[in-house]
């Protein structure tokens, strides 16, 4: 799950903001050594997982400031609207990614 955890922990600088900040570093004379960022690598049959991920991330749950990971009324829900056919280790692995999210999230506080 560190593809996961490194997604959600530092999001990705968007063009503009690189620009500023080269903008910025040339102005103070320094040149840009930052490295570029390592590619996030995931195992294939992690792939159905995550792409169901990637479509029920928006049912996550907040109480407050406090994420609780996946609202799993709403998952069923959207799982029984949709039809999706799925494995029991892919819903062990969005369960899991749900979690790695929330403990993200949560310790951003």
């Amino acid at each position: 799950m560190t593809g996961i955890r490194a997604l959600y922990r530092h999001p990705p600088e968007t063009p503009q903001q690189r620009a500023e900040r080269q903008q910025e570093m040339a102005a103070l004379g320094i040149a840009d050594a930052a490295p570029a960022p390592e590619p996030v690598v995931f195992w294939q049959e992690h792939e159905a997982a995550l792409n169901w991920w990637l479509q029920v991330q928006d049912l996550i749950r907040w109480n407050g400031p406090v994420c609780e990971g996946l609202d799993l009324a709403q998952l069923q829900a959207d799982i029984r609207l949709s039809g999706r056919a799925y494995s029991d280790e892919d819903y062990a692995r969005l369960r899991l990614i749900g979690r790695v999210v929330a403990d993200c999230f949560n310790q951003r506080q």
